[in-house]
């Protein structure tokens, strides 16, 4: 149940959103998703012009028609996305100005880093976490990815940074206050990847939060060669500034650009966590709800549920022929394991890694895990039927993948 708080910021939300005629009227190049007009907004903002050669113009492009066609983007949900926009290329304009005044951040080196692939609700956030707890370990937190730059010359200093990425937070919470039992999300918690390539316009996030598939499809269509070169050069920025260590990374996402992600880290150790797939679908489906009612008035769980299966059940067609020509760089990870014994989840992937998981970072992974209780900010509930979903129907359509893997069924409420 809503407090009178939640109550009252969501009543606020749906006036405005109600005004949306009358405040396009007035709002100008406030309201605006212009290519144009974010540009010069971003360069506005940080005083700078030079947007350097990262690959970015091609994708927002298409990501922008998309707003405009598809995503039926209330009032908040086209303030929201400009404001995501022009920050992205505000930062872009930044890590220029950055890798010019600081040519050292190019000899950074990235080494082995350790990647986590699996299906969206499988587990990875949990082993994310758990992973970062080591020392020896180095996570991209939330706040470091939504400014990257924090040099002297950037218009506020670490600590600003820190708070205003949690006031951002917030107010996101603010808009979708359901979603905190879905995921975590914190300043100073692991971010993922899709965050990162975010920057070039290229990621899985944009289809999670607004309906736009026809840039979904432009960037399945593009690949992701571009994408992986930038998150090296994002990874190199944060090292070079706030410290290094072997890194370990997430997204699901990671699973459409599998090949590209192996071809620019070839030293990589990949784990892939396996679940129940109609279990996964039922889940991000409620996620990706979620969501996009945050910033659409208009949101079909029915198609979303479709849609997930029809991009995930095509990732997976294409990232098992990646990974069998790459077999040795894998773990694999049941998500019923983790759930149920996560330290010892962890203790085999150390030995995959010839590594020791040693008694003080077993004791700080502990304390993570009595800190951080399943469930915590509520339960996530939701149910096949809202989806449209058919627990016989659906699920032959991930037979051969449950079956190559031993995935066991979970119950779910139909």
């Amino acid at each position: 149940m809503e407090s009178r708080s939640q109550l009252a910021i969501r009543s606020a939300l749906q006036l405005v959103n109600r005004c949306g005629p009358i405040i396009s009227r007035v709002s100008g190049k406030a309201y605006s998703l212009n290519d144009d007009e974010l540009l010069e907004a971003a360069s506005k903002r940080a005083g700078l012009t030079d947007f350097g050669d990262y690959p970015y113009r091609q994708g927002l492009r298409v990501l922008l028609e998309s707003y405009r066609e598809e995503a039926e983007l209330n009032v908040i949900g086209r303030f929201a996305s400009r404001e995501y926009l022009v920050r992205l290329l505000t930062n872009l304009l930044y890590l220029e100005r950055d890798r010019q005044q600081n040519p050292e951040i190019e000899k950074e080196t990235i080494s082995a880093p350790i990647f986590m692939v699996g299906l969206p609700r499988t587990g990875t956030t949990l082993l994310h976490e758990l992973l970062a707890q080591d020392p020896e370990h180095r996570t991209p937190l939330t706040w470091e990815v939504m400014f990257p730059s924090s040099t002297l010359e950037s218009p506020v200093n670490e600590a600003g940074q820190q708070a205003l990425c949690a006031r951002n937070l917030k107010w996101f919470h603010r808009m979708a206050p359901e979603f905190r039992q879905i995921h975590a999300v914190g300043a100073h918690l692991p971010q993922e990847c899709i965050a990162i390539t975010a920057h070039v316009f290229q990621s899985f996030l944009f289809h999670t939060f607004n309906n736009v598939p026809s840039y979904q499809a432009w960037l399945n269509q593009h690949g992701y060669q571009e994408s992986y070169r930038f998150h090296r050069q994002f990874l190199m920025q944060l090292q070079h500034f706030n410290g290094g260590g072997r890194w370990v990374l997430k997204a699901p996402g990671h699973l459409f650009g599998l090949a590209e992600l192996i071809a620019e880290y070839p030293d990589a150790v990949i784990i892939q966590t396996h679940r129940d797939p109609l279990r996964v679908i039922g889940s991000f489906s409620s996620n990706t709800v979620v969501l996009r009612r945050a910033f659409s008035d208009v949101v079909d769980p029915h198609a979303i549920a479709s849609d997930c299966m029809q991009q995930w059940s095509a990732a997976l067609d294409q990232a098992i022929p990646v990974r069998d020509r790459a077999s040795n760089r894998f773990i694999d990870v049941m998500y019923h394991d983790l759930e149920t014994q996560p330290l010892e989840v962890v203790r085999r992937i150390y030995q995959a890694m010839d590594r020791e998981l040693t008694p003080d970072v077993t004791e700080k992974m502990n304390r993570y895990l009595a800190a951080n209780p399943k469930d915590r900010n509520g339960r996530h509930h939701y149910s096949l039927r809202e989806f449209g979903l058919d627990s016989g129907r659906d699920a032959e359509k991930f037979e051969w993948y449950s079956r190559r893997f031993g995935i066991p069924n979970e119950p779910l409420a139909a």
